[in-house]
């Protein structure tokens, strides 16, 4: 919250059965660029992408299970998203 008491910023969590967290910061954009460039900041921030089958359902126990992991840097820059892929890997079961 602001000095107004107005919300501008909150953290988005999600969790599965398997106490898996995602959570987001989701904050108002024009407020927040501006904030930065007054205080000569940039912004720069790590996002990482894990797909998997979920080993808890039974019914796709024959099928083999992959867990894919994507992780890119990413940077706000002359108001543009530029984005760059690390990592790009995935793991089995089997």
């Amino acid at each position: 919250m602001n000095k107004e008491e107005q919300v501008i910023a909150f953290l988005h969590a999600n969790k599965d059965e398997s106490h898996n967290i995602q959570e987001m910061v989701v904050i108002k954009k024009k407020l927040f660029l501006e904030k930065l460039k007054k205080n000569g900041l940039e912004l720069v921030w790590f996002v990482e992408l894990f797909k998997r089958n979920s080993m808890h359902n039974k019914s796709i126990e024959h099928i083999e299970h992959h867990q894919k992991v994507r992780k890119y840097l990413v940077a706000y820059q002359n108001g543009k998203f530029q984005t760059l892929k690390f990592w790009d890997s995935y793991a089995s079961h089997r």
